[in-house]
């Protein structure tokens, strides 16, 4: 029996399973959504039972054998990375630097391409592959977890927070295992030198059953507040909801970054709105105004004779922050869509901050609300 592969699928199985309920406990508690990571985790389960079964044939109920379970495992974590990667792409930017995509993807496909035509070699050839399979998957995965700790890095910079700091530390830790497994591990299998470590048991998996405890740190670290999974590294200076028909705010949120009229905010928005929309021969409304380091993205709803926009004022556009501004707008029209009197500039939106918390759980909410 291995024990190495005991219990590092013991170790990944019941991480993965910690992370999935509480990514469900979540959703069902503040009705928002987890991109990719959930997916992610669910099918990351499969790769911890895998690698149990990988312990033994007394594990394998399935009698699949080693070789094809090696290559199952092999494609399963490739995607776990690749939705994990994602996630962090969708906290950093609205879509991936495509040289670095290329890189991720070309070292996940190499990998799977290798595993499998070596797996069952013996050959020095099969050897070689063995070599570029595990070599490529653990360049692949150092490069994930290192961006997602700089990502995370930067977040606390932006605004400390001890869990920002554990969970960079975390990230880091596990991209430097996967550097130190290539030359521990498999650079030394490769050369015939095996490294044992405590107990007998191989280099290899005693540092998976150590990235499995990084990931547990995570998720215990999530446990205090799940939204630090979210505390992405860029800067919302306002928030508006804006009449189109007055061109007034009807709510404002502010950061302490930024101090500003939100009614003189609103108003050159809805000209500049008119104005694109006059000059153009198809009706619509303006999303995205760039001016140098500063964004301005717009969600524009239209219920009835209401016209609204919800606008953000950003010094850079993520993913998430795009998904939120979207949640913030359902969730304000489903709420007030049929008490809105866009003619009542005195007109007060009590729950509005609760919706702003919920779509926007990363900010320290202070509101104003124009009179």
């Amino acid at each position: 029996m291995d024990i190495g592969s005991l219990v590092t699928g013991i170790a990944f199985t019941v991480a993965y399973i910690l992370f999935v309920l509480l990514f469900l406990y979540k959703e069902r508690k503040s009705g928002r959504r987890v991109y990719f990571l959930k997916e992610s985790f669910m099918i990351g389960i499969l790769t911890g039972i895998i690698s149990i079964m990988l312990a033994g044939p007394e594990f394998d109920i399935f009698s699949l054998g080693r070789p094809l379970l090696d290559r199952i495992g092999l494609g399963l974590g490739v995607f776990v990375f690749l939705l994990i990667w994602l996630f962090f792409v969708s906290m950093w930017s609205e879509s991936p630097d495509w040289r670095i995509a290329s890189v991720i993807v070309g070292l996940g496909v190499s990998s799977i391409i290798a595993g499998s035509l070596s797996v069952e070699s013996t050959t020095p050839v099969g050897d070689i592959g063995i070599l570029i399979w595990r070599g490529a998957y653990d360049a692949f995965s150092f490069i994930v977890f290192s961006f997602g700790a700089w990502i995370y890095i930067h977040a606390y910079r932006r605004l400390p927070e001890w869990r920002s700091l554990i969970i960079s530390i975390a990230l880091f830790a596990v991209c430097i295992s996967y550097l130190l497994t290539f030359l521990l591990y498999d650079l030394s299998n490769y050369s015939g030198f095996q490294i044992q470590m405590m107990l007998g048991i191989d280099t290899g998996p005693l540092l998976d059953t150590l990235r499995a405890v990084f990931l547990l740190v995570i998720v215990f670290t999530l446990l205090s507040d799940m939204e630090y999974f979210y505390r992405i590294p860029l800067t919302i200076y306002s928030l508006y909801i804006i009449s189109m028909k007055t061109g007034l705010c009807l709510y404002h949120y502010t950061s302490r970054f930024a101090r500003s009229d939100p009614n003189l905010f609103a108003s050159a928005l809805t000209a500049i709105s008119l104005v694109m929309e006059q000059s153009s021969d198809i009706s619509t409304r303006i999303h995205r105004v760039q001016t140098g380091r500063v964004s301005i993205i717009v969600e524009n709803h239209h219920t009835g004779e209401v016209e609204l926009m919800f606008a953000a004022l950003l010094d850079r556009v993520s993913m998430v922050v795009t998904r939120s501004l979207q949640v913030f707008a359902n969730a304000f029209m489903e709420r007030y869509g049929s008490q809105i009197d866009v003619s009542d500039i005195n007109a007060e939106y009590t729950e509005t901050d609760l919706l702003l918390h919920m779509a926007f759980p990363f900010l320290k909410v202070s509101t104003d609300t124009s009179s």
